[in-house]
């Protein structure tokens, strides 16, 4: 997701060695070497089929809200389209008399090879203003692909029937390219895995096989299920290619049945995580699944399995990140997944339950957290009064929040996701954690000592105020000690464990950051697995002595280059895991030549030896024959994923920039803004710290191969340049 920036490394990571074994720091340290962020899927190894993702438009919170985030223009929509349209009429007519008008000018007045005038005047009227006049009108509604997806679809948002047809089409097409490639038995371009293996990437869930001795199972935020056989030594791909890669958790039975929730739950910080198409069932072991239902519920929080009747599954829905209303809540199947019912209702539609604890003792007592949350384009908003924590004492048939009347919190606009826990061991002991506020950070903690019946404060929750850092969100998960109810894990930008019931906290050393699962062994008490934005981490020693393996094969690619002189060099940002680079055809000598989350890298390519990488928000640096320096950009606001190009005719030539669009003639050594701020001022109505004053930024970058003065530039908040483009007015904006 986010975060936190490691300092820039360079280097080789050897995989001779079968573990590493990360270095200890404190937990001050490992705060002050992050920086937030979190990055989307490039598939770099395999050619897979395209994944499903949910980009379906936005339906912010009521209509206020939904007003507040639209551009008026001048008056309606279909006033809007007019206005459009009757300038339209007029395009080629004024075109016309403006390219003879030019022609004449030519000597007299000359373009500078940005498509500025000398003076720093705009060039002219051209077309891109009309663009622009129009997206005004149109307004930023929605978020990222809907922009698309409005204008190719009458529905206005994109359905599971488009994305079918859209996956066939693409199947057929392979097929046809395969037949009609050369050669004997020929199927097309062969794509082998580069790698890296030895980084990781995020694990949302996890569970251990009962049946296997030493396997488990991991659920990859956007790569699928994989299994070890080995104790997390070495991994297989057990998930499909033609269904959606985005995963939110996992679930076994005693006999072995998996059970597989797609769609993350946990939302992207600084970009997005993506959405799934329902509930699989596997019987083999992963061999094969198939779809058991709730195809609409978009993010699945958690699965959990009836442990005294294995036939019932209960599934906490998040429901859509960016859109009101579809399947929320909290369902249960009697049947082993053949059917489904809603057992508990989202107060509101833009709430979605994330946890669910079942009663050790019995259950039919089951209490579950609610969610209320969505994505607006320019906002997080991740709290609302449908936050809170419902009980249910007959298997779900009737169920009742639990509230200030019992020692929990009262509803409240500034209550983000919550998890629960039961101690197996105790079921008396239960747990609950209020993971974030209204700016991201720690909201509260409970114990219950009577079975949920009443609630109180332990002494060491004040010790666990930084543990989510300013996206709780991304964590809200608590594991119970199965042989000890005083022993809990809290997931955050750390873990967290108390040994004392909640009296007094600690971190565990040896683990990358931002923890998502953890897992134990029954046939091994001291082992434990944790799942984390670095991969599955694995401990012999009861969470003592952490150790990765180098064969977790499922990196989550932001951006990739490859270079043009030497295609055996490969950079590419990964989330979390920084900038990696390998100098090999094998793809197996990878290593970090950056921090952060990894974003987009270039290699220059008239030189090797010139390359440029980039973690969130406009952190950059080029790597110039062995030396390093910081890329400035000079800009007011910068987008998660900075966006900077090179001029096709001449790699010393740079475009780049957040909410103004840098030029640079050296390298990227040094940088000069060359318009004005095209994304018009709109920073968004963020309310978190860390995110708050990153929208209305360049969004998208093109130079045309056969006229590099031809420039297009695109924002996130709709507005579509193409150059000349409006001039810098502010000489003085600050720089990175």
């Amino acid at each position: 997701m986010k975060r936190y920036a490691r300092t820039p490394s360079s280097g080789t990571s050897s995989p001779a060695a079968p573990r590493r074994r990360p270095p200890t720091l404190s937990p001050a340290a490992r705060r002050l070497r992050r920086l937030p962020g979190i990055a989307a899927l490039v598939l770099v190894a395999a050619l897979l089929p395209a994944c499903t993702s949910s980009g379906d438009e936005s339906d912010p919170k009521g209509s206020d809200a939904a007003g507040a985030v639209e551009q008026s223009g001048e008056g309606s929509a279909e006033n809007c389209a007019a206005e459009a349209g009757e300038e339209g009429e007029h395009e080629g007519d004024a075109e016309g008399e403006k390219g003879e008008s030019d022609e004449g000018q030519a000597e007299e007045e000359q373009a500078d090879d940005n498509g500025l005038l000398p003076n720093g005047e705009v060039g002219g009227e051209g077309w891109s203003e009309d663009i622009e006049r129009a997206t005004e009108c149109a307004g930023p509604e929605y978020p990222e692909d809907a922009f698309l997806f409005r204008r190719l679809m009458t529905t206005g948002s994109p359905d599971r029937t488009a994305f079918a047809d859209a996956k066939q089409q693409a199947t057929a097409l392979r097929t046809l390219a395969a037949k009609a490639a050369p050669g004997p038995g020929s199927r097309g371009p062969q794509w082998n895995f580069l790698g890296p293996k030895n980084v990781g990437g995020r694990v949302a869930d996890g569970v251990v096989d009962p049946t296997r001795p030493d396997t488990i199972y991991v659920a990859t935020a956007t790569n699928g299920v994989w299994k070890s056989t080995d104790v997390g030594e070495t991994y297989t791909s057990v998930w499909p290619a033609n269904i959606t890669h985005s995963m939110g958790a996992l679930a076994i039975t005693p006999n072995g049945t998996l059970y597989a929730g797609t769609g993350e739950t946990n939302p992207g910080g600084g970009s997005i995580t993506y959405g799934g198409d329902g509930i699989y069932r596997s019987t083999n072991g992963g061999k094969t699944w198939e779809r058991v239902g709730l195809t609409d519920s978009h993010t699945i929080g958690r699965i959990v399995v009836d442990p005294s009747n294995p036939q019932r599954i209960w599934v906490a829905v998040s429901g859509n990140l960016f859109r009101a209303g579809g399947q929320r809540g909290v369902y249960v199947s009697n049947d082993a997944g053949k059917t489904w019912s809603q057992s508990l209702a989202p107060p509101n539609q833009t709430t979605g339950s994330t946890d669910i604890a079942i009663d050790p003792r019995d259950s039919d007592h089951v209490i579950a957290s609610m969610w209320d949350h969505i994505r607006r384009p320019d906002a997080r908003v991740y709290t609302g009064v449908g936050s809170g924590v419902w009980e249910s004492n007959d298997g779900g048939r009737n169920w009742h929040r639990l509230g200030a009347a019992e020692g929990l919190q009262a509803p409240s606009e500034n209550t983000g996701r919550i998890g629960v826990a039961f101690a197996p061991s105790d079921p008396d002991r239960v747990w609950v954690i209020y993971a974030n506020n209204e700016t991201g950070a720690f909201e509260n903690f409970f114990r219950s000592d009577d079975n949920g019946q009443t609630w109180q404060r332990p002494a060491g929750a004040d010790q666990l105020t930084d543990s989510q850092s300013v996206y709780g969100w991304w964590f809200a998960k608590l594991y119970a000690d199965p042989d000890d109810a005083d022993r809990l894990y809290v997931t955050g930008l750390d873990m967290w464990e108390t040994k004392d019931g909640g009296q007094t906290f600690d971190t565990l050393d040896g683990l990358h950051a931002d923890q998502h699962a953890v897992m134990f062994d029954p046939d091994v008490p001291d082992r434990v697995y944790v799942g984390n934005d670095g991969g599955l981490f694995v401990s012999e020693e009861d969470d003592a002595n952490f150790t990765q393996s180098n064969d977790q094969p499922w990196s989550q690619y932001a951006g990739l280059d490859v270079s043009e002189q030497d295609p055996s060099f490969v950079a590419g940002g990964l989330q979390d895991n920084g900038t990696q680079a390998t100098w090999a055809a094998a793809g197996d000598d990878w290593g970090s030549i950056f921090g952060g989350d990894g974003q987009r890298a270039l290699i220059d390519p008239k030189d090797i030896d010139n390359y440029y990488a980039c973690s969130q928000y406009g952190n950059c640096s080029g790597f110039d024959n062995g030396s390093t320096f910081r890329m400035r950009f000079t800009s007011d606001r910068f987008p998660y994923y900075m966006q900077y190009e090179f001029d096709p005719h001449n790699s010393d030539v740079m475009y780049g920039g957040g909410n103004r669009l840098n030029k640079s003639t050296d390298g990227g050594h040094t940088w000069t803004a060359i318009t004005d701020d095209l994304g018009k001022g709109e920073a968004g109505n963020e309310p978190n710290p860390l995110y708050r004053n990153h929208y209305g930024t360049i969004s998208t970058l093109g130079l045309a191969p056969s006229n590099s003065n031809v420039i297009f530039v695109g924002t996130d908040n709709g507005f579509l340049y193409k150059s000349p483009m409006p001039a810098p007015r502010s000489p003085s904006c600050p720089t990175r």
